[in-house]
C-alpha cells in the first residue's frame, strides 16, 4: 500500500524481542513453536502492524523440507492460500529447499517481513513457527547443530497509523 504521511503512516509504537534462547525444534510432519512470540496492543482498529526480523538457524539433515510460518494469535498469516501440494508446503519464509542438506556447523539467517491489518485494539500476539513437510529432522534455533556457534533471532512489531 501507498502511505500518505499527512494522514497516516506514522509510527505509533515499537515492540521488540531479542531472542537468545538456543533450541532444538523437532520437525515431524507438523508445526513446531519457536518461542519467538511477541504481543502488541494497537491503539486503533485502523492501525497496521509491521512484523519484521530474522531467525538464525541450523540443521543436521534434510528431509522433505521445512520453512517458517507467521501466526497472528492462532491464525496463519502471510502465506500462500493455495498451491504447493498442500498446507504443509506453504510458508512465509524459506529455510531450506526440500532435500537440501547443509554442513553441521552452518547457520542460515532467515529474514521475514509482513504488514498486517489486525483490525482490533486488543492485545495481538505474533508467533514464528517452524513447519515441516515430511519425515523427521531438527532445526537448531540460534545455533549450529554442533553448538560451537551461538546467535540471536529478532522479532519486531511496529504499529503504523492506518487512518
Amino acid at each position: 500500500p501507498t502511505w500518505d504521511t499527512a494522514g497516516g503512516g506514522k509510527l505509533l509504537q515499537i515492540q521488540q524481542l531479542v531472542y537468545e534462547t538456543e533450541q532444538t525444534l523437532s520437525i515431524n510432519d507438523a508445526d513446531a513453536d519457536s518461542g519467538l512470540t511477541l504481543a502488541i496492543t494497537p491503539s486503533a482498529s485502523s492501525s497496521k502492524v509491521l512484523i519484521s526480523g530474522f531467525l538464525t538457524c541450523g540443521t543436521d539433515a534434510a528431509f522433505g523440507g521445512f520453512g517458517w510460518i507467521l501466526k497472528r494469535d492462532t491464525t496463519v498469516i502471510g502465506t500462500p492460500t493455495s498451491g504447493g501440494s498442500g498446507v504443509q508446503n506453504r510458508y512465509h519464509a524459506s529455510f531450506l529447499n526440500p532435500f537440501q542438506a547443509i554442513g553441521a556447523s552452518t547457520v542460515t539467517p532467515v529474514p521475514f517481513e509482513f504488514l498486517d491489518s489486525p483490525s482490533t485494539t486488543s492485545a495481538t500476539t505474533y508467533t514464528l513457527t517452524a513447519r515441516g513437510v515430511s519425515g523427521t529432522s531438527n532445526i537448531y534455533l540460534n545455533r549450529s547443530s554442533v553448538t560451537t556457534m551461538v546467535y540471536t533471532s529478532i522479532l519486531t512489531l511496529m504499529e503504523i497509523d492506518g487512518s
